[in-house]
């Protein structure tokens, strides 16, 4: 499928890609009822109450009281090329029915980028990735860094970033920052990042702060954050296999989920590959949309799978 892209100039390396999780939801409370529970059961402390986690529960589902789901992330890339999924890895997080366990036994986010990025570049050469806030780990720009890819993650806003925000403030013309050769150790090796506070895109008046291993100017971070919003054609990625292209299931099985989440990347990547291939062959305009709606490939699809008499 790539060499197919590739062939028709739906793909210029190096590429730009975006990692980021979904959540497929998962509705069914991690805690007994009250007429269930034993007084020998073992107890854990949710946001102060204290709750008794059901005895078998699918050890995949992540999540607290108030949202539960599987997570699968994904390496996509973005930009001006087409849109495609590379990479997808299960994803198991701390929830707050485990207790003390539930530590042991997250994935942690580096070992997660890691196992994206050594699968996806067995296939294009990558030289930018976006990553959101829950990527914000000096382990990952550590990971990122080491594979010679220049990253740009978000951070919160710390009290440590009030003082450069408040000069932004009142400065009578510049309203972008940069904070150049900050130093970044992980396990005795280092390298330098810039901290680059920018207007934010999400709330009228306020900033945000991004990380990247470049040395940028005011100038040069004003055009790299800006390409930050094509990491939001994941969230349409997101929609459209969600809407179109995945199986409903009822089954607490992980391994139902992810072949199914797989399977709806497939057909959502194969959905991108037919509109690239529709677009190269008439000589007529047709359009910024899509030639071929993604409801329409299902039908095909399924046309094509139905048993003749």
């Amino acid at each position: 499928m790539l060499a197919e892209i590739v062939a028709n100039d739906g793909l210029r390396e190096p590429v730009i890609a975006a990692i980021d999780i979904t959540h497929w939801e998962f509705y069914p409370s991690p805690y007994k009822d009250d007429d269930d529970v034993d007084p020998d059961d073992d107890v854990v402390i949710v946001n102060g109450e204290e709750r008794v986690p059901k005895d078998e529960y699918p050890d995949m589902v992540s999540g607290d009281k108030d949202g539960r789901s599987y997570k699968f992330a994904t390496l996509t890339i973005i930009g001006q090329d087409t849109p495609i999924v590379l990479r997808i890895e299960p994803v198991r997080e701390a929830s707050a029915w485990e207790g003390d366990a539930s530590q042991i036994h997250s994935h942690l986010k580096a070992d997660l980028v890691r196992r994206l990025l050594e699968q996806a570049e067995q296939h294009v050469e990558i030289h930018k990735l976006f990553a959101d806030r829950e990527f914000d780990a000096m382990e990952v720009r550590d990971l990122i860094d080491r594979h010679d890819i220049t990253y740009l993650i978000p951070k919160p806003v710390y009290t440590a970033d009030l003082d450069q925000i408040e000069k932004l403030e009142a400065h009578p013309l510049a309203d972008v920052a940069v904070e150049r050769a900050v130093t970044l150790s992980v396990d005795g090796r280092s390298h330098e990042l810039s901290f680059m506070y920018v207007p934010s895109t999400e709330k009228d008046g306020t900033y945000a702060v991004f990380t990247t291993n470049r040395d940028v100017t005011p100038d040069q971070a004003i055009g790299l954050t800006a390409q930050y919003s094509c990491r939001w054609q994941i969230e349409s990625e997101y929609k459209t296999i969600k809407h179109h292209f995945l199986p409903a299931t009822a089954s607490t099985d992980y391994r139902i989920r992810l072949l199914y989440f797989v399977l709806g990347v497939v057909m959502y990547n194969g959905w991108r590959l037919t509109n690239l291939l529709l677009r190269e062959a008439p000589a007529v305009d047709l359009g910024a949309k899509p030639p071929l709606r993604a409801g329409e490939i299902v039908e095909l699809v399924g046309f094509c799978l139905a048993p003749t008499d």
